[in-house]
């Protein structure tokens, strides 16, 4: 193969290649293995272009030095229905290139519709891993994100994480406007970021995780959050729900500056902020949250610096407990418990 060339059968790699800014096509239903040998851009063009209309898969190697590694294009026969696109990629490095991967396919007015998957790959030094507009969907399994700029940053789209390594990004989550991100079984240590909160009907779940080491996990919200049984370690701001909604259920906060906070969902469309089961341990403040709309229930929160539970106006479901707090009373706007009987 040759750079610019339209790959329509199984083909592969035979050596290093450098190409200029010119990558190239797969069309139909085929097969790409680089064969561990390396892709370079030279710093412009798309690397790889994987085209809607057929299922393909790229294999075994590593992209390097795009202004976007992996590009979807549309074929100008998609007709009115749209095309669909099922593009897998499996043991691939991406590093340094502007965007790793582009989801854009012109969903939203085109009708097109595609799945990117991906597993066992690793994304280094890249600008932004996943963007796009009007985009398909990106499913990742088993992969690790490493000092990346951003890792997800889209519109109308939305990216699934399992079972990876994010670390040292300087942010995870930056836009997700109309969009979302779900990020479950995964470690995620030293991301000066994880969420930068305020995204635009867009949505945020993160689900059975270690998380530690970062200045912000959840910055101040203004949409819906999901924060279900992760450990939160050794972080500034854990999670400020701001006037955003969702719950925060049986999570361990531990040696936060500031564990949990919240002013109450606002909208009129009875949204709510549940925050329930969690234990809050060693952090400055625990739960900081007020207004209506916020319902509490058997959270634990002891030997933190601040307040225990601070939450005036909230609705309280009971079974609260809170003891060895810097900051008295222990509870206030939920009856709590002290210290349990050994």
């Amino acid at each position: 193969m040759t750079c610019g060339d339209v790959v329509t059968t199984d083909a592969y790699l035979d050596a290093d290649t450098a190409c200029a800014g010119v990558g190239l096509t797969l069309v139909g239903d085929v097969t790409l293995d680089l064969r561990g040998h390396t892709l370079d851009g030279e710093g412009s063009g798309a690397g790889i272009s994987v085209t809607l209309g057929g299922t393909q898969s790229v294999l075994n190697g590593r992209l390097v030095g795009w202004s976007t590694a992996v590009d979807a294009v549309v074929p100008p026969d998609a007709g009115d229905g749209g095309a669909v696109g099922d593009f897998s990629f499996a043991g691939l490095e991406l590093v340094g290139n502007d965007t790793a991967s582009d989801l854009s396919i012109d969903s939203l007015l085109g009708g097109n519709r595609a799945t990117f998957w991906w597993s066992g790959s690793r994304f280094e030094d890249n600008g932004l891993v996943f963007g796009g507009l009007w985009g398909g969907g990106a499913v990742v399994e088993s992969s690790t994100f490493v000092r990346n700029a951003t890792v997800v940053s889209l519109d109308s789209t939305g990216v699934s994480i399992a079972n990876s390594v994010l670390e040292g990004n300087d942010v995870v989550a930056d836009d997700l406007t109309e969009g979302g991100l779900t990020i479950t079984d995964s470690v995620l240590v030293d991301n000066r970021v994880v969420d930068v909160g305020g995204h635009f009907m867009g949505g945020l779940e993160l689900s059975r995780n270690e998380i530690r080491g970062s200045e912000t996990v959840v910055g101040r919200s203004s949409s819906y959050v999901s924060v279900v049984e992760n450990t939160i370690v050794g972080n500034g701001v854990a999670i400020d729900l701001g006037d955003g909604w969702g719950q925060v259920v049986g999570n361990v906060f531990e040696e936060n500056r500031v564990a949990f906070t919240s002013e109450g969902p606002v909208g009129g469309w009875d949204f709510y902020v549940l925050v329930d089961g969690n234990t809050f341990v060693r952090n400055g403040d625990a739960v900081v949250t007020t207004g209506a709309g916020t319902e509490l229930r058997d959270n634990v929160a002891h030997h933190n610096t601040g307040w225990g539970i601070h939450a005036p106006g909230v609705t309280d479901l009971g079974g609260n407990r809170a003891w060895a707090n810097g900051s008295y009373p222990q509870c206030v706007g939920v009856v709590c418990a002290g210290k349990p009987r050994s």
